[in-house]
Parts: structure tokens; C-alpha cells; sequence
């Protein structure tokens, strides 16, 4: 039997044993988050900064969850995965973008869950995306597990976690996934813009207060590797702590610490001086001779007649106010911002944000202290020295939906000078002590335009897609052409692959 006949059989088999869509944690997908949130926008307790949501907190009224709230001692889910997307760009030769699998979720006993997504993946890639994945040793967003050939991609890959809640106030996982904490599009604190990764994460609700502790096992390289030393380990710790104080005021800190598996005196793999989940990591990294990496943040969600939603982020890696007073433009104030709306209407969804993050930012001494993993930002995608203005608009009748998707962009890019916007170069490598300002550097402008219709056929967990991306990258203007079916398991972030 041929590749493709397998590939037939394997599909028509999944979709006779698929069984629905039940799990006890949503998938992390803007279509099926945003929607739910649609429901939970009345809810005076919700924590819409905390994702991935756990089903059981959303209403059982929204269509993607109808049996994880099952009290059942042991229940099992199986559907299929399946995304095949043939895109054409003009004056470019068509290419290829799929993904399958199998998505198994359900109750091993009344407080254990477990959840596993396997899947692989196909990618015809375009000239742009080639080069980009031959300088990233990765396919963005995927893996870094994958072959080559003919300037075609092929993975297989697995997320899933085992979940245990001995109570309503306490739940731990551990698994491979990735997390996003924020209400926005993007987030300045975690998002899923990485490769999935292993992690440790514990839960704690109580009152009005959600309180987050993850553990999270990444990889990455060396800047400027000549030795072929390859992926590098590399942990971060981190908390979330985040408030309702009002029915309508929100209020969320966060705090994050970078650190390297090994250095110049030996091995540190897990060290356990960060691994105390109610710390502040800054003295404990203070105490070590300063050697890591500490970031930290806040925000807040302020809800308007339970229809708009008003969300902001402030992060800061570090900053002297008497050089920000000075005005001299230090390279060490290292901050960003993000602030948006969302608008929830009847079948309707709107949403604008904007983003900005001075340059070196998340950035450190070594890539293997920088705030990202497997060459991509852990945070928002574009690094530091950006600014990003996006609009979203989500329609959905039935079956049908309609999805707009704007953003302008620009970015300061670094040369042989260091600009401040590559995360993963070091800090001290080239870079003006002062006189940095926004932008600096090569300024690289991209607008996007993506618009989409769907058609669901699997609940809203798999659709019929179709639509068309323009992308303008500086003066050369692009467009796509995109027909197929998309399961909603994970977010995909298709409109960084049209490029």
C-alpha cells in the first residue's frame, strides 16, 4: 500500500472511530477560546488571562464542551485531526501545508484526566519559509524534529498531559504543550508562539484568586554557534497570580526566571532554588551572583456592561529610573506594553490591540538565558524593537463564520550593529550603552490581510476553510489563495507561514 493510500485509510478509520469532542482543558485555539469567552463574559469570577481554560469552568452551553464535566469514573474520547491546506501564491509555485493525527482525551478515574494529541505533518514550503527554516533549525511553531527533502518538511510529534485535581482549589499537571497567559491575541508574558515543550504546573484557585506555578523544560542554541554544539538545555520557572478584586476590575502579576542547564561551573539542570512555588525569584537570582535571567509584569481586565472587555500588559526585564529620567535612552530600559479591546456582540466578535516592546528586552547574555526557546520568543513573535497594531473580526451564524484578520507592524532590525531586536543575541554584543531608541536599526514594515470563511462539519472543532491573505513586506505585495479543512486542536498562526 502506497503513502497515499495509508494516508486514506488512516483518515477514513479515525473519522469512524471519532466519538466527539469532550476534554478537560479547551485546546489552546483562538476559535473555539474566543467564542468561549463570548459565554463567559457575564461571569463575575472567570480569569480570562489563564489559558489553557479548564472545561469545567465554562458554561455547558457553549458547543465545545458537552461530556468532560462527566462525573464518570472513566470516559475516552477519540476524534481526528486533520488539516490539509493547498496554497497558491502568485507569481510563486503553489505549496503544501497539512497536518493529521488522532486527539484522545477523557477521565481515567473521577479527579485524574488525561489528554494526547499525536500528530504528524507534511509542509510543501514556500522559498520564504524554507529559508526561514533553514536559519531556525525549526519548523516555527512545530517542532525541531523533522526531515528534508526536496524542500518539503515531514514531522510527528505528540502533545498531551495527565491532570490531577484532588480538589476544587488545587489541580497539577504534567505534560507537553505549550501555555498562554493573557486576554489578548498576543501576550507579553507567555504565549504559544514556541515549539511544545515538557512542564510541570500546579493550579490554585481560591476565593477570587487564580494562582499559577509552572516549571517549564525548553532547548536552544548558542548565537553565532561555530562548534556545532547543537540544542542546548535550558529552564524557566514561573507564576501567575491573577485577581478579580471587583465583578469588574481584574488585576494580574507576573514573574518569570530564565536560566541554563549547564555553565562555566558545571551542571545546574532544575535548579531547586527557583523551584519554590511562592518566592520572588529576583532575590534568589540576586543570592546566585546574578547569573540569570528575571522578568517581570502586570496587567489588568476591566469588563464594561458585560459586552467589552479593556485588557492591558506592562512587562519589564529591567530599568533604572534615574536613566529613564536622564533621557538618555539607556540600553537597560527594557520594557514593553500592550493594550486592547475585545466586543462581544450576538454571533459577533471584535477585537483591535496594540503591542509595544523597546529594544533588548527579553534579551540577555546568552541565548540560553534569553527569554525564548528553539529560536522563537516565548512572548510575542515579533522580539523587542516592534510595535504592532492588529483588528480581529469573528462572525459566527450556525454553521458558518467569517474571520478577518489586520495588523500592521514594523520592527527595528539589527546588521552587524546590534539594534536590540534579535531576543537571542547577546546583550553586550555590539550595542550602543546609549542612544537606543525605538526602532532602531533597518526598520522592517509588514500589513497583513487575512480573510477566511468556514463551515463546520465536526461541531466547531473541525471546519471547511477557504480565503485569501495579502502580505506586504516593505514595497512587495503578496497574495494567497487558501482552500481546505482545518482541525482547531492547536493555534496554527497560518498567516506567519503566507509570508
Amino acid at each position: 500500500m502506497n503513502d497515499e493510500k495509508k494516508t486514506i485509510f488512516f483518515f477514513l478509520f479515525s473519522f469512524w472511530i471519532g466519538i466527539g469532542f469532550s476534554q478537560n482543558e479547551l485546546p489552546l485555539n483562538n476559535t473555539i477560546l474566543s467564542f468561549s469567552e463570548s459565554k463567559m463574559i457575564a461571569d463575575t469570577n472567570f480569569h480570562f488571562s489563564v489559558k489553557p481554560f479548564n472545561a469545567k469552568d465554562i458554561s455547558q452551553d457553549t458547543t465545545y464542551v458537552d461530556s468532560c464535566n462527566s462525573d464518570s469514573s472513566f470516559h475516552l474520547s477519540i476524534s481526528p485531526i486533520l488539516t490539509v491546506f493547498p496554497i497558491v501564491a502568485k507569481n510563486n509555485k503553489p505549496f503544501f501545508f497539512s497536518i493529521y493525527g488522532l486527539f484522545l482525551n477523557g477521565n481515567l478515574k473521577k479527579k485524574l484526566t488525561v489528554n494526547l494529541n499525536l500528530y504528524g505533518g507534511y509542509f510543501s514550503l514556500s522559498d520564504n519559509l524554507f529559508n526561514l527554516q533553514d536559519s531556525l533549525s525549526v519548523l516555527p511553531h512545530f517542532t525541531n524534529h523533522y526531515r528534508i527533502k526536496n524542500q518539503s518538511a515531514r514531522f510527528f510529534d505528540f502533545t498531551g498531559s495527565l491532570n490531577y485535581s484532588p480538589s476544587h482549589i488545587f489541580s497539577f499537571s504534567v505534560g507537553k504543550g505549550k501555555q498562554f497567559w493573557g486576554a489578548g491575541y498576543r501576550s507579553l508574558f507567555l504565549s504559544d508562539n514556541t515549539n511544545p515543550y515538557p512542564y510541570l504546573k500546579a493550579n490554585v484557585s481560591v476565593w477570587k484568586i487564580k494562582y499559577v506555578w509552572l516549571v517549564s523544560f525548553l532547548q536552544d542554541r548558542i548565537y553565532y554557534d561555530t562548534t556545532g554544539t547543537g540544542w542546548q538545555p535550558k529552564y524557566t520557572a514561573s507564576h501567575l497570580l491573577s485577581w478579580n478584586l471587583t465583578k469588574w476590575f481584574n488585576l494580574n502579576l507576573f514573574e518569570t526566571v530564565v536560566w541554563r542547564g549547564r555553565d562555566s561551573l558545571g551542571v545546574r539542570n532544575l535548579d531547586v532554588n527557583y523551584l519554590n512555588p511562592i518566592i520572588f525569584y529576583r532575590p534568589v537570582e540576586f543570592s546566585l551572583g546574578s547569573p540569570d535571567n528575571v522578568i517581570m509584569g502586570g496587567g489588568w481586565n476591566l469588563k464594561i456592561l458585560k459586552k467589552v472587555l479593556v485588557y492591558n500588559q506592562f512587562i519589564f526585564d529591567e530599568f533604572k529610573l534615574a536613566e529613564i529620567k536622564s533621557g538618555n535612552n539607556w540600553w537597560g530600559n527594557k520594557y514593553g506594553y500592550q493594550i486592547g479591546t475585545k466586543v462581544y456582540l450576538k454571533h459577533l466578535i471584535l477585537q483591535t490591540e496594540y503591542n509595544w516592546v523597546r529594544p533588548f528586552t527579553y534579551s540577555h547574555g546568552s541565548a540560553l538565558e534569553a527569554y525564548g526557546a528553539w529560536q522563537q520568543p516565548l512572548a510575542h513573535p515579533l522580539g523587542a524593537n516592534f510595535n504592532e497594531w492588529l483588528m480581529i473580526v469573528r462572525y459566527q451564524k450556525g454553521k458558518h463564520s467569517l474571520r478577518l484578520f489586520l495588523s500592521e507592524s514594523q520592527r527595528g532590525l539589527s546588521t552587524t550593529f546590534n539594534t536590540g531586536g534579535n531576543i537571542f543575541r547577546p546583550y553586550d554584543d555590539n550595542r550602543n550603552e546609549y542612544g537606543n531608541t525605538m526602532l532602531q536599526g533597518d526598520i522592517s514594515k509588514a500589513d497583513i490581510l487575512n480573510f477566511s470563511y468556514g463551515y463546520s462539519i465536526l461541531g466547531n472543532f473541525t471546519r471547511l476553510l477557504a480565503g485569501i491573505q495579502l502580505t506586504r513586506i516593505n514595497a512587495q505585495t503578496t497574495p494567497f489563495f487558501f482552500i481546505g479543512i482545518k482541525t482547531n486542536f492547536m493555534n496554527y498562526y497560518l498567516e506567519d507561514y503566507l509570508r
